[in-house]
């Protein structure tokens, strides 16, 4: 058993699911497809990034005990009863209240992690990101750490873009005025864009945005309306690779057997731990487990947000 100490919102995927944009019908996980026909199933929950406490085990756990700190793969909520190997495979070493909020992005930071390696980067590459909330903010400093040349960034936020400057990404409004002087100062396009807005406008900037023969990474499911997705220009006449970063689900590493998941968690954990990536400034606005309905009232109107926490019971601010 864990208690909740945290959790934090993740816009795009929460936001996608309380708009009903998921998509349609039952996935099979044998045939790895979706079956049509089957409804989405209501009531459902919402959040998949916590940290929590444990309070009790059962008496066949093993490398866990009481007063560990867990990641929990589980919705906004203030108990999570786990598996013994899920909680092993979760659990958080040498996390204190110096660094507990930055662990907030832990599952993020993974996810962004895993789409710089999808990229493929080398030292000397120029990398677009587009989309700049907190996964892509993220992203930006792990591509610096790769080797990044430069790092771009595009995002229709206003907030967001003078945000991303602090970390040293070069940001604007994707204007096609601003596309086509990306196009002319990379000399035809960057290296590689980690597309993280999850919007098909987004993907089509990405595609638009590449050097000839680039690499596009999407690090996000899409809408339904896929007719907003542009292949008849950029796409083809530039011989472009776009590949989809998941982590999880089943989906092994595109490095592995060098990189698997626990390889992935604990480099992440590193990343956090040894401050190389900045996520306790990336925090801007705290609610109590009480108030996440105004929370989400807040994401859905205010611009000038970027990572928002939940605290229960310790971890209440």
């Amino acid at each position: 058993m864990v208690e909740t100490l945290l959790s934090s919102i993740s816009q795009g995927a929460e936001f996608r699911k309380i708009h009903w944009e998921m998509p349609k019908g039952r996935w099979d996980e044998k045939l790895r497809v979706f079956i049509p026909g089957q409804k989405q199933r209501l009531p459902t929950t919402l959040g998949y990034e916590s940290i929590g406490r444990v309070v009790e085990v059962g008496p066949k756990v093993q490398g866990v005990k009481v007063g560990d700190t867990i990641w929990i793969d589980g919705p906004h909520q203030e108990t999570h009863i786990m598996k013994g190997e899920t909680a092993r495979r979760n659990k958080l070493c040498k996390v204190n209240s110096k660094n507990l909020e930055a662990f907030g992005a832990y599952a993020r930071t993974r996810v962004a992690l895993n789409a710089i390696h999808d990229a493929s980067l080398v030292v000397g590459e120029t990398v677009l990101i587009v989309g700049l909330g907190v996964v892509g903010v993220i992203a930006a400093q792990i591509a610096q750490l790769s080797g990044a040349q430069e790092v771009y960034g595009f995002d229709i936020n206003e907030y967001r873009v003078n945000f991303a400057k602090k970390y040293g990404v070069i940001s604007a409004r994707p204007t096609n005025e601003k596309i086509i002087e990306l196009k002319k100062e990379t000399n035809g396009g960057v290296d590689a864009v980690i597309e993280c807005s999850g919007s098909y406008e987004g993907l089509n900037i990405a595609l638009k945005s590449c050097k000839m023969t680039g690499r596009v990474v999407t690090v996000s499911s899409y809408g339904n309306d896929a007719r907003a997705l542009h292949l008849g220009a950029e796409w083809l006449k530039n011989r472009l690779t776009m590949l989809s970063s998941m982590s999880v689900n089943g989906c092994p590493s595109r490095r592995f057997p060098l990189w698997d998941l626990d390889r992935l968690n604990r480099t992440a954990q590193e990343l956090i731990r040894n401050g190389k990536i900045n996520i306790r400034d990336m925090i801007t606005h705290r609610f109590k487990f009480n108030e996440i309905l105004d929370a989400y009232s807040l994401l859905e109107k205010e611009e000038a947000v970027m990572l928002v926490l939940i605290g229960y019971g310790d971890g209440r601010k």
